[in-house]
Protein backbone atom coordinates (compact mmCIF):
# COMPACT_ATOMS: atom_id res chain seq x y z
CA UNK A 1 0.00 0.00 0.00
CA UNK A 2 1.48 3.49 -0.73
CA UNK A 3 0.11 7.17 -0.51
CA UNK A 4 0.70 9.81 -2.93
CA UNK A 5 -0.43 13.60 -3.05
CA UNK A 6 -0.21 15.58 -5.89
CA UNK A 7 0.37 19.58 -6.16
CA UNK A 8 -1.37 22.07 -8.08
CA UNK A 9 0.44 20.99 -11.35
CA UNK A 10 -1.19 18.57 -14.18
CA UNK A 11 0.59 15.43 -13.13
CA UNK A 12 0.48 11.92 -13.43
CA UNK A 13 0.15 9.12 -11.28
CA UNK A 14 -0.11 5.79 -12.87
CA UNK A 15 1.32 2.53 -12.49
CA UNK A 16 3.60 3.45 -15.32
CA UNK A 17 4.79 6.92 -14.02
CA UNK A 18 4.42 9.12 -11.15
CA UNK A 19 5.48 12.99 -11.75
CA UNK A 20 8.12 14.21 -10.08
CA UNK A 21 6.31 17.07 -8.47
CA UNK A 22 3.90 14.06 -6.27
CA UNK A 23 5.27 12.89 -3.23
CA UNK A 24 5.19 9.07 -2.39
CA UNK A 25 5.39 7.13 0.37
CA UNK A 26 6.91 5.06 0.60
CA UNK A 27 9.55 6.71 -1.47
CA UNK A 28 9.52 5.77 -5.11
CA UNK A 29 6.54 3.44 -4.88
CA UNK A 30 4.02 3.43 -7.85
CA UNK A 31 0.31 2.42 -7.96
CA UNK A 32 0.32 -1.36 -7.42
CA UNK A 33 -2.64 -4.36 -7.07
CA UNK A 34 -2.28 -3.23 -3.57
CA UNK A 35 -4.74 -0.82 -1.68
CA UNK A 36 -3.65 2.46 -2.58
CA UNK A 37 -4.60 6.21 -1.43
CA UNK A 38 -4.20 8.74 -3.92
CA UNK A 39 -4.47 12.69 -3.90
CA UNK A 40 -3.94 14.43 -6.74
CA UNK A 41 -5.61 17.99 -5.74
CA UNK A 42 -5.46 20.55 -8.19
CA UNK A 43 -3.99 20.64 -12.09
CA UNK A 44 -5.57 18.36 -14.79
CA UNK A 45 -4.53 15.22 -13.18
CA UNK A 46 -4.33 11.61 -14.96
CA UNK A 47 -4.86 8.79 -12.41
CA UNK A 48 -4.80 5.44 -12.60
CA UNK A 49 -4.47 3.46 -9.59
CA UNK A 50 -3.87 0.28 -11.18
CA UNK A 51 -5.62 -3.23 -9.01
CA UNK A 52 -7.04 -3.20 -5.68
CA UNK A 53 -8.93 -1.21 -3.64
CA UNK A 54 -7.71 2.43 -3.74
CA UNK A 55 -9.12 5.52 -2.40
CA UNK A 56 -9.02 8.69 -4.90
CA UNK A 57 -9.29 12.10 -4.01
CA UNK A 58 -9.11 13.88 -7.80
CA UNK A 59 -9.68 17.39 -6.99
CA UNK A 60 -10.38 19.66 -3.97
CA UNK A 61 -12.58 22.74 -3.29
CA UNK A 62 -12.01 25.91 -3.47
CA UNK A 63 -12.97 28.45 -1.11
Amino acid sequence: MATFTGTDFSETITPGTVSASVTADPDGARPSDLSDVIHGLGGNDTIDGGGGYDSLLAARARM
